[in-house]
């Protein structure tokens, strides 16, 4: 019984994948949003049936599945990765940065700090 909620509970989580790739793929941040929280809620109670089926001597029948699995998350985040450097070239473009700050100013409430030239020596 405990194998069949171990296998139902690996489809769910590669259903949640696929749904997540789904929504990158579209573009569409807020579907994305949830289905990342989703998903990672269906892995962290897949990892815990895991830990409780690994304590009552079941086998490793779920390696291969579990692989594939953990390649597909990998590609999932090289995508996320991907896509947050396009969106952070495509801001840089829209919205260039400037090269002198805000309150950048060249009196003395606006400069670092100096030295007077002053050197106090204390010794014991």
């Amino acid at each position: 019984m405990q194998t069949i909620s171990v296998s139902s509970q690996l489809n769910l989580v590669e259903n949640q994948l696929n749904e997540a790739m789904r929504c990158l793929n579209d573009g569409d941040s807020q579907a994305l949003m949830d289905a990342s929280a989703s998903l990672q809620s269906t892995a962290m109670d897949l990892v815990q049936l895991m830990h409780t089926h690994r304590r009552t001597g079941g086998t490793q029948q779920f390696g291969v599945q579990i692989g594939a699995l953990a390649q597909r998350l990998i590609a999932l985040r090289e995508n996320l990765i991907r896509r947050s450097a396009y969106v952070d070239r495509a801001l840089k473009v829209v919205l260039p940065t400037t090269d002198v700050s805000t309150y950048q100013s060249r009196g003395p409430y606006g400069s670092g700090v100096r030295s007077s030239g002053n050197m106090n020596v204390v010794s014991a």
